[in-house]
């Protein structure tokens, strides 16, 4: 279809059928014409404002879950730490506690306890 053409169905000029074509926003009343025209609903091109929050409340959503899979992965490597710092605790109890079992549960004691606070830290500044 020529613009000559489009403009005599939508009742336009050839120059206001350009000047249609080169708008940012249309009028409603001149879309319904031209889905007419066309016979095609531009309005169903329009998404419903309730469709905008879902997808938003979504995108909300999906951050929350990844900050707390974050902090849950920091709780693992927490426990972790923790059981290498008990371990040789329970361990050197066991055996009589030797002093150099007793010097290696301090050592592991010491190491386990950086990585707590170092843990704490990155979840912190997140």
């Amino acid at each position: 279809m020529s613009k000559s053409e489009f403009g005599r169905r939508i009742n336009r000029a050839p120059q206001t059928v350009q000047d249609i074509f080169n708008r940012k926003s249309i009028d409603t009343d001149l879309l319904i014409k031209i889905s007419d025209v066309l016979e095609f609903n531009f309005f169903s091109l329009f998404r419903d404002k309730s469709d905008i929050m879902r997808e938003l409340d979504i995108r909300e959503l999906r951050d929350k879950v990844f900050h707390i899979a974050a902090s849950l992965e920091n709780i693992i490597s927490s426990q972790k730490d923790l059981k290498d710092m008990i371990e040789p605790i329970f361990l050197g109890s066991l055996a009589g506690e030797t002093a150099e079992r007793g010097e290696y549960a301090n050592r592991k004691m010491k190491q386990a306890a950086k990585k707590i606070v170092k843990n704490k830290r990155t979840v912190k500044s997140r």
